[in-house]
């Protein structure tokens, strides 16, 4: 393969808005996705004052009387936030675990728990005995 001198090289990389220049580099996959999502979402950290970050929320959301997802994992201190997505309201209570009590959530509303030990957490929605589900916390 012939060799370009260093200029056309330059000139390339700047034809291809960087590409070539991105391209380059070993075989190693720690940068290689460009298309990869930051690990951290600037606008979920933002005005954050519990000082956890992105990586350490969960979200479950609780529409037609279900919680999705039903079974969740998360660790010891990470924070887990239910939205109601319903006009009506529900509850997380746990059934056993580490004690769960939110009351009611009206619907467009929040209600957010952090685990502080280990262990499995059943949970339900007093007001609808079908919606259930399951957190496993780990340390």
């Amino acid at each position: 393969m012939p060799r370009l001198p260093l200029t056309a090289l330059a000139c390339l990389a700047l034809a291809c808005g960087g590409a070539f220049v991105a391209g380059c580099g070993s075989d190693d996959d720690k940068d290689s996705d460009s298309s990869a999502p930051p690990a951290t979402a600037p606008a979920e950290s933002a005005g954050d004052s519990g000082g956890a970050s992105a990586a350490e929320k969960t979200s479950v959301e609780m529409e037609s009387s279900q919680f999705v997802p039903e079974a969740i994992s998360v660790a010891v201190g990470q924070q887990i936030t239910w939205t109601n997505k319903d006009g009506y309201a529900h509850n997380v209570t746990s059934t056993a675990g580490e004690k769960i009590d939110s009351g009611n959530i009206d619907g467009d509303k929040t209600f957010e728990f952090t685990p502080k030990q280990a262990g499995t957490i059943a949970y339900t929605c007093t007001l609808h005995t079908n919606q259930n589900g399951k957190i496993t916390v780990t340390k």
